[in-house]
């Protein structure tokens, strides 16, 4: 079986303002803490967390659950296995 990397090149900027599904709705906000890691970067949300503070998300992400425009994000909030959790 051939799998093919996927790469991804975006380059995100702090206070930027993206998309991401969540239990099947489209939510917005800004990227926070981003961090350069070896392996790529990790960001958070400024409107995403739980009880305990706010979710780190990896680059792997965008284009999945994350997007950088509403389109993107509402083109598929219908799909299955794209939304991040609803719950804490």
């Amino acid at each position: 079986m051939n799998l093919e990397k996927r790469v991804i090149e975006v380059k995100l900027k702090e206070g930027q303002k993206v998309y991401y599904l969540i239990g099947g709705f489209v939510e917005s906000g800004h990227v926070i803490d981003l961090e350069k890691k070896p392996y790529g970067y990790i960001f958070r949300l400024d409107s995403y967390g739980g009880c305990e503070g706010q979710y780190t998300i990896d680059e792997s992400q965008i284009g999945i659950s994350v997007f950088l425009t509403e389109e993107e994000a509402k083109s598929h909030m219908h799909e299955q296995n794209r939304s991040f959790p609803a719950y804490c």
